[in-house]
């Protein structure tokens, strides 16, 4: 464990003290645990181009302290409490969000808790982040039980490792199980449950991975990554089974999930290149069906992306290019995917920041557009308009449902 700083107090003898000889005074030793509490409160209302309208309200409980010095603490805490309420269900949910415990042992820190890891260098359309699930509607990562190592091997190398012994699924936006298409003579009378094939939490089906890093020397700086997830995919694979009835002909579907068990190898890297940054990713997933003759479980895949970031006349901009390849079924081509994206962000004055992302397929002609203005009305207070809208032809990689889609968000924040 790093050594405690020592609290030394001056001792400042008057002449008139050296001359008594009167022992100096010691001050009472202080305390060497800082805390803080804080919150951020969110009223959000959207507004969707089928005519429906979604409240949410939202409070989350921050709490964070340390122990030790001030700029080497021996341990950190920090937890978040959120609740939510949704005006259009009813529903209220209090949740445990990021919450870590973290103790400095020399060259190893040791992390433990609610985590969120975050791998890899791409801030959009990132590979490499594998370890934690996504909420879908939200696009947010969720938090899961873990438990991270980070030993500093020198200033500039360092190596990562984290095992979570349950397992969290990705938040699917909608109920999957679209009816299937059916031969001659076979009529879907009916929908079951959807059958959720989930990991159960043991030891086996433990997720786990590994990170080594190393700072480069080439052009003005940057650094370089490599990593390994082994675990079931947060995503799942659907199938859709068909039960017969009792009458001949005539069956019911039924949505099965599975969560295929994947190992992932990964690079991920940043430079520095004048006054342009560079971010890249790549990604191969590593499937229990390599041949893809089992539509049950996903097919390997390999996927990269490409990120630069610069700012031309007060314009900070983010460029982005994406491409994966997908291993088609038995007797059906592999799957190709290129997207390109554009992010702008311009801060109008000290309160205003207009910003804007555009994505778009090259492969099938869908896209989405997301522009946003915030307004801070004072510290910790701002307002936010933002909107999304999706086009392309159903079943398309950005916009499944084929629909015109446009969604207009207002939220409100305060932070404290």
């Amino acid at each position: 464990m790093r050594k405690l700083i020592p609290i030394l107090a001056a001792l400042l003898l008057s002449s008139g003290l050296a001359q008594t000889q009167d022992p100096p005074e010691i001050p009472a030793p202080t305390s060497n645990f800082r805390y803080s509490i804080g919150g951020v409160l969110e009223a959000t209302l959207r507004l969707n181009s089928n005519g429906t309208a979604t409240g949410t309200t939202s409070f989350t409980l921050k709490f964070n302290g340390s122990l030790g010095t001030e700029d080497f603490p021996d341990a950190t805490f920090s937890a978040n409490l959120r609740s939510s309420f949704d005006a259009a269900t009813g529903a209220t949910r209090i949740n445990l969000g990021e919450t870590v415990l973290t103790a400095y042992l020399g060259d190893l820190d040791l992390s433990a808790g609610n985590l969120i890891i975050n791998w890899g260098s791409v801030d959009v359309l990132g590979v490499v982040n594998t370890i934690n699930p996504i909420d879908a509607n939200s696009l947010e990562r969720i938090a899961i039980p873990a438990v991270r190592a980070t030993w500093n091997i020198s200033k500039s190398v360092k190596l990562e490792g984290v095992i979570a012994p349950g397992f969290t699924p990705s938040t699917l936006p909608t109920a999957a199980g679209a009816m299937p298409a059916t031969a001659p003579g076979v009529t879907i009378v009916g929908q079951d449950p959807t059958l959720d094939n989930r990991p159960t939490a043991t030891l086996e089906n433990a997720q786990y991975g590994l990170r080594f890093t190393s700072a480069l020397s080439v052009f003005d700086g940057g650094d370089i990554s490599f990593s390994f997830y082994g675990g079931p995919r947060h995503t799942p694979t659907l199938t859709i089974k068909l039960n017969p009835t009792a009458q001949a002909g005539q069956f019911t579907a039924q949505a099965v999930l599975n969560y295929d068990w994947i190992h992932v190898i990964g690079l991920d890297t940043n430079l520095t290149i004048g006054s342009v940054a560079v971010r890249a990713e790549a990604a191969y997933t590593f499937t229990q069906d390599p041949n893809g003759t089992n539509p049950s479980i996903g097919n390997p895949s390999l996927e990269g992306t490409v990120q630069t970031e610069f700012t031309v006349g007060g314009i900070n901009l983010t460029g982005l290019l994406n491409s994966r390849w997908q291993r088609g079924e038995t007797g059906t081509p592999d799957a190709f995917g290129i997207n390109l994206g554009l992010i702008a962000s311009s801060e109008l004055d000290a309160r205003t920041t207009i910003a804007g992302a555009w994505l778009q397929s090259l492969t099938d002609g869908s896209g989405t557009i997301r522009p946003n203005l915030s307004y801070t009305l004072s510290d910790g207070f701002k307002l936010e308009v933002s909107a999304g809208l999706n086009y392309g032809r159903l079943g398309s990689s950005l916009n499944p449902t084929g629909l015109f889609e446009a969604q207009v968000r207002l939220g409100l924040k305060l932070s404290f």
